[in-house]
């Protein structure tokens, strides 16, 4: 039998796209991402394929905070950090950053991001033993586009 859940999340956040033509995108801006979350299962833990509690875990991370790539990232005093991107200098404090080990803070780099975070914390959990078949992670940027990102687990 195959079982699905789906859960959904609105989160805001600012990110700088990194990027070799001009955009308005390679300015500082942010917005308000709809994560959609979708898990196939062929067995229940609890119950449950897994807790929707682990998976707002994960997102709430993300919520009202800088996102950048790592490289940018050029050093750290004390609890600030110290970004390089796009001809600009920014000191932030580190709790209101999170660093992703992409190239560049797009919707396709965010979707994969939360994919690989879900599928670890979900290896780490009480939910470790599930039998996840499929994990899907949608990420919009505004009402008219999203990226998606789809890992078949084949244990």
């Amino acid at each position: 039998m195959k079982r699905r859940i789906y859960w959904s999340s609105e989160i805001a956040g600012a990110h700088i796209l990194i990027l070799p033509y001009d955009s308005p995108c390679r300015r500082l801006h942010g917005h308000n991402w709809k994560i959609e979350i979708e898990i196939e299962s062929q067995g229940l833990v609890n119950g449950m394929i897994v807790d929707y509690n682990v998976l707002s875990k994960i997102v709430k991370r993300l919520d009202h905070k800088l996102i950048v790539p790592s490289f940018i990232v050029v050093k750290k005093i004390d609890k600030w950090l110290y970004i390089d991107v796009n001809e600009k200098h920014l000191e932030v404090p580190e709790n209101e950053v999170v660093q992703i080990p992409y190239d560049n803070v797009t919707v396709e780099c965010m979707a994969e991001y939360i994919a690989m975070q879900l599928v670890g914390e979900i290896s780490k959990s009480e939910w470790k033993n599930a039998i996840i078949g499929k994990v899907v992670v949608r990420v919009w940027e505004d009402s008219r586009s999203y990226a998606e990102v789809e890992l078949n687990n084949n244990r």
